[in-house]
Formats: C-alpha cells, structure tokens, sequence
C-alpha cells in the first residue's frame, strides 16, 4: 500500500491533506484491501458542519454499511460529486482524484491528533482495517 508521507491518517482509515485551513479528505487504499466494491454512497451536503469522530456519511456494500468519521472539527466546502454515480472511484487515485470531500476545520490543534504515514502504517499492521464494518 501507498502512504503519502505529505499527509495526515485518522485511527479510521481516513487520509488528509492540508492546504492552509481546508483539508481534503479520503479514505485509504487499506480499505480496498477488505471491501472491493461499494454499491452506493451517502454523501454530507456542503455547508455540513462536522464534529470530530463523529459520522459524517456512509458507504455501502451489498451487505455492509460503512460509516466515515470527520477526522477534524469543521465544515463541508464541497464533496466529490463524481461519487454519487460511482462510488468506486474512492479507490481510483485515492490520494489525488478519490477524495470524499474538502471542508474547512476549526481546531488546528486537532491536526496534532492524526498520524504521520509511519505511525499509520503501524496501526495496520498491528491491527489491519478490522472494525470497519457497522452491520
């Protein structure tokens, strides 16, 4: 797996790259590792706001629903509509052109909180991408 050093990990397999307050946000390719194939997605509408930690959408299997936690405080400032018709293109560049969503986070101290790449890469491999599935 591809883990840009550039950018910042969540516990829950989610990327961020930071560009001054915005942050783009995506899930990593670990997932695509445990779940192949999204039936659909349910995407945050733009102006969201996002709490840490917290479910900000969700993504479908044929027998699975994934929830996405905010990995910052903030709000929606545009979501990567080519999603809605193909969930699938998450995995598709992830780092660059399968990004969720960008928002704008209010508590820089929060960045503080996730990973740098090595201290991800030692998350999977100590405990791999377990727990993603909700039911």
């Amino acid at each position: 797996m591809h883990h840009p050093p550039g950018l910042k990990y969540s516990r829950h397999h989610i990327w961020v790259r930071l560009e001054e307050q915005t942050a783009y946000v995506g899930m990593t390719e670990d997932v695509h590792e445990e779940i192949k194939h999204f039936e659909s997605v349910d995407l945050p509408r733009v102006g969201d706001e996002l709490e840490i930690e917290t479910a900000c959408m969700s993504l479908h299997t044929k027998s699975h629903l994934i929830d996405v936690y905010a990995p910052l405080t903030g709000r929606i400032l545009q979501i990567n509509d080519t999603l809605a018709a193909n969930p699938n293109n998450i995995f598709i560049s992830a780092f660059k052109d399968g990004w969720l969503f960008q928002m704008e986070y209010d508590e820089p101290e929060e960045v503080d909180m996730l990973m740098n790449s090595d201290d991800y890469i030692t998350l999977v491999i100590e405990e791999g991408v377990s727990g993603l599935l909700v039911s």
